[in-house]
């Protein structure tokens, strides 16, 4: 946001990224956020955009928002700005920014965690997760060669340094994985075994438990975040709240969804192969 003074009203310029916004007239504010532009209702000052632009040039893509704060009755300690305080609303805006994040992170691990179950199928995937130790320094395998599915039961790494072809070897080996890794020059070949009825169920088990603790990890960002929310209940006007309330739980119900989506996929490679 750009925060600009003219003619005595304080304007808040946004992106809205082509989203739409609700409006609430009766809802003013002294500073707003981009977030907060989401998050909540504004007010928006009665000249129309094309009215700025000679003023402001920027893309269609901006809205102008605030309000007149103008020093008119509202010297400091009058009414005026007592009375100015309670429309403006000082209330707090519960920041929904850290649920998120911490369910998103869930979401990665979940996905990591999926990666690292092999499904039958070689794919360069499939070694992505591993590290390997170059110099008593961890690095991607992925920046020490160059990982190539040669056929659906082949994986053949080409180590760009020769001399670490066997510590490519030993961080395969190592892995929890559990392939057995060749080394033939500059190349490391991992051929994948068939996979049995017994490995794919005890594989359907894993996707599922790692599924549960995704789901339970999201629930307790879910509670972190509506025990947040109830320390500042007594800064916060009841619409603002209740508003927090539902965005926390579409949040939590939209995460578990995926996590739910993830199992399936997985679910299916297992059976699949």
């Amino acid at each position: 946001g750009i925060n600009a003074e003219y003619g005595g009203i304080m304007l808040c310029v946004v992106r809205t990224a082509g989203k739409s916004l609700k409006v609430r007239p009766s809802a003013s504010y002294r500073e707003i956020s981009p977030r907060q532009c989401f998050q909540r209702s504004f007010s928006v000052l009665g000249l129309n955009l094309p009215q700025f632009k000679k003023f402001f040039p920027f893309s269609p893509s901006f809205c102008l928002v605030g309000r007149n704060f103008s020093s008119k009755g509202n010297k400091k300690g009058g009414k005026g700005k007592q009375k100015d305080d309670e429309e403006s609303g000082e209330s707090v805006e519960f920041d929904l920014t850290e649920v998120e994040d911490a369910m998103s992170k869930t979401i990665d691990a979940l996905k990591r965690e999926y990666s690292n179950l092999r499904t039958g199928r070689a794919t360069a995937e499939l070694l992505s997760p591993i590290r390997v130790e170059i110099e008593g320094v961890e690095q991607p395998l992925k920046s020490v060669g160059q990982i190539v599915a040669k056929d659906a039961q082949t994986l053949v790494v080409t180590v760009y340094d020769p001399k670490h072809a066997h510590a490519v070897e030993r961080a395969i080996r190592d892995s929890t994985l559990k392939l057995l890794p060749q080394v033939d020059g500059a190349t490391v070949r991992i051929v994948l075994p068939k996979v049995t009825q017994e490995y794919r169920n005890d594989l359907a088990k894993m996707a599922a438990k790692f599924a549960e603790e995704a789901r339970v990890s999201i629930r307790r960002s879910r509670q972190n975040g509506m025990s947040s929310l109830k320390k500042l209940e007594k800064k916060m006007s009841k619409d603002d709240y209740k508003r927090a309330e539902k965005d926390i739980q579409k949040t939590t119900d939209s995460q578990i969804e995926k996590v739910n989506q993830l199992q399936q996929s997985k679910e299916k490679d297992i059976t699949s192969m």
